[in-house]
């Protein structure tokens, strides 16, 4: 007769060994397992008032200022420089969308705005694939980096991003697509 193997886990928190079933899945990790088991997770989450925010309609809230201080730059800009927040205090983002912009560059892709725009003036303003502006796009340029080194690319559109990021960076797969187009042109 076979017998089924349980795999077993110990909860960072409450030190009981528990089946790999009474633990959260969480990619993040090396065996992809929540630290703390299920029962844990919930506690936590029920005595952490982080957690526990109110979100609120932007509708509802009263008074939206009309001007804020980043504390960033350290700049008073009008509230429309600012993203709307409905977990915060006032309604709006803590920091302006220009210094969020800036501060996503550095942690996701360890670059500066000067180095991010060197790098638009290196592709003469537009989208390394397709050649399109921001302004034909409606957006800035997304950085293009390989996931697997976290080496900066160049700048693309949304559109030709999502398109080598769906086709999963493949060169090949890519090729194959445009095979498969011109084939049924």
């Amino acid at each position: 007769m076979l017998t089924q193997e349980v795999i077993t886990k110990r909860c960072y928190s409450c030190g009981q060994t528990k089946s790999v079933d009474e633990f959260h899945k969480d990619i993040s990790r090396k065996d992809r397992l929540h630290p703390k088991c299920k029962e844990c997770s919930r506690l936590y989450d029920k005595n952490n008032k982080k957690t526990n925010k109110v979100y609120r309609k932007i509708e509802d809230i009263e008074f939206l200022p009309e001007e804020k201080i980043c504390p960033s730059c350290k700049i008073i800009k009008p509230q429309f420089e600012f993203h709307l927040n409905r977990s915060s205090l006032d309604g709006l983002s803590h920091w302006c969308s220009e210094c969020n912009r800036v501060g996503r560059l550095g942690l996701n892709f360890n670059i500066t705005q000067v180095q991010y725009d060197l790098l638009l003036e290196k592709q003469n303003g537009v989208c390394a694939i397709c050649g399109k502006t921001p302004n034909e796009n409606n957006q800035l340029l997304s950085v293009d980096h390989n996931h697997e080194t976290s080496k900066v690319r160049g700048l693309l559109c949304s559109n030709c991003n999502t398109a080598i990021g769906m086709l999963k960076d493949n060169s090949k797969l890519l090729r194959k697509a445009s095979n498969y187009l011109d084939s049924h042109a």
